[in-house]
């Protein structure tokens, strides 16, 4: 579905992604990312 990555391969980088910055900092960084493609656009 998403290239040459399955539905395995996509969670196991939610989770690393999740134990490398916490479940704390994921909205802030989603906000700044969304920030940034606004600021992008």
């Amino acid at each position: 579905m998403f290239g040459r990555f399955g539905w395995a391969e996509i969670l196991v980088i939610v989770v690393l992604v999740l134990i490398l910055f916490g479940h704390n900092k994921i909205p802030g960084m989603m906000k700044n990312l969304a920030d940034g493609i606004n600021v992008f656009k």
